[in-house]
């Protein structure tokens, strides 16, 4: 629909993240585990919750049970998260939170997307643009670090990268139609995991003597 947003076919217009994007807001992150008596019941987020471009709540660890978070560390859904520090090949990495449980939070190397307003931009939209090669190659460039295993990004050189904007009505749709795409791979996974039981089912009958 929008053609490679570093060649730009299209014509859309160009502008910088910080055109659409008015901050990123990050948590804290706490080293080591909590305590096996811990009984906190809060959670923060590992990087890896977001390096696969799927929000994954599992992916989290107990904080003490002496921290009092505040409330704008809480992941929300609806949230697009963002991964500022990771491996050259892993920075960057980007994250559509559906549903999050309440205990959820923000540590300080992912960071939530803050819209600027008006919203000038579908989040699903942008979720996608962020996983193209052109907008990653500009997140690697600006991405440093001493380290091999481990590169960051500030939010000023996040905010500077310069990407396509197409109008709104342009992103709804291509949000429709993924969300459409969606529904339609939901539907076969399901069908797949009835004929893989199916499958086991008579798999055991025909090794025990049943027909």
């Amino acid at each position: 629909m929008f053609g490679d947003p570093a060649a730009n076919p299209k014509k859309w217009e160009v502008c910088t993240v910080e055109s659409y994007v008015e901050s990123f807001q990050g948590g804290r992150s706490f080293e080591g585990e909590a305590d096996a008596t811990s009984k906190t019941q809060s959670r923060v987020l590992r990087v890896s919750a977001v390096t696969s471009m799927q929000f994954i709540a599992s992916e989290s660890k107990p904080v003490p049970d002496t921290y009092v978070p505040p409330k704008e560390h809480f992941v929300r859904a609806g949230d697009l998260l963002f991964s500022r520090a990771n491996t050259s090949e892993l920075v960057g990495a980007v994250a559509i939170v559906e549903r999050a449980p309440e205990n959820l939070l923000l540590p300080d190397k992912i960071w939530r997307f803050v819209w600027q307003k008006p919203l000038k931009v579908e989040p699903v939209f942008v979720w996608a643009l962020f996983q193209t090669a052109a907008v990653r190659n500009e997140i690697a460039k600006r991405a440093t670090g001493t380290s091999g295993s481990m590169k960051n990004i500030s939010q000023e050189k996040l905010l500077g990268i310069r990407t396509i904007l197409p109008p709104v009505l342009n992103q709804r749709e291509f949000v429709g139609r993924l969300r459409a795409m969606s529904r339609v791979a939901a539907h076969f996974r399901a069908s797949l995991s009835e004929t893989d039981a199916l499958f086991s089912s008579l798999q055991h009958r025909a090794f025990s003597g049943r027909t």
